[in-house]
C-alpha cells in the first residue's frame, strides 16, 4: 500500500495551497459571492496546469484503460468531485461500448487530453459565468431577476 504522505507530496504546491485556502474560506466566510469566487479560481488553476502540463495516453490502449490512465493521473493532481465523477462516466462509458452495448450518455471521440480539456475549460467557463451572475445579483439586489437578455443589453426592447 502506498504512504499517503508520500502522494500528497507529489501533488503540485498550487493545488495543495488551494485546498488550504479552500478549507480556511468555508471556515471564515461561507458566503455564495466568495465560494464561487474561489471555485472560479480553482478552476483557472487547474485549466492552467494541465495546458502547461499536457499529458499523452496511449491511443493503442482500449479507451477504458486510457480513461483509467487519465483518472489514476488526475486523482494524484487534484481532488476535485467533478472530475472524479466526470472521468468514472467516461470510463463506464468506454467499457459499455467495448461490451457491444449503446450508451446513450454523450461521449466524444479523440485524444483524452483534447477532450478532458474541453471539459475543463467548460466547468472553468460555468463557474465564471457563476461568479459573474452572484456580483450581479449582490449589486442589482436580487439573483432572480438576471437573465441572459439584460446580460446582452437586450431589456427593453
Amino acid at each position: 500500500m502506498r504512504n499517503p504522505r508520500a502522494q500528497k507530496c507529489r501533488k503540485p504546491i498550487i493545488f495543495r495551497h488551494l485546498e488550504e485556502e479552500e478549507k480556511e474560506l468555508l471556515r471564515k466566510e461561507p458566503g455564495a459571492l466568495s465560494v464561487a469566487a474561489f471555485r472560479h479560481k480553482k478552476w483557472r488553476e487547474i485549466h492552467k496546469y494541465l495546458h502547461n502540463h499536457p499529458f499523452h495516453v496511449n491511443s493503442a490502449l482500449e479507451r477504458s484503460q486510457q480513461w483509467r490512465r487519465v483518472f489514476d493521473f488526475m486523482r494524484t493532481i487534484v481532488e476535485e468531485d467533478e472530475i472524479t465523477d466526470w472521468l468514472l462516466v467516461q470510463i463506464d462509458v468506454a467499457n459499455n461500448l467495448e461490451r457491444g452495448i449503446r450508451d446513450l450518455r454523450p461521449r466524444k471521440n479523440g485524444p483524452c487530453y483534447d477532450v478532458f480539456m474541453e471539459f475543463i475549460r467548460d466547468r472553468k467557463r460555468k463557474a465564471k459565468v457563476v461568479h459573474r451572475w452572484l456580483q450581479d445579483a449582490q449589486t442589482q439586489g436580487s439573483a432572480l431577476t438576471w437573465s441572459v437578455p439584460d446580460q446582452m443589453g437586450l431589456k427593453n426592447t
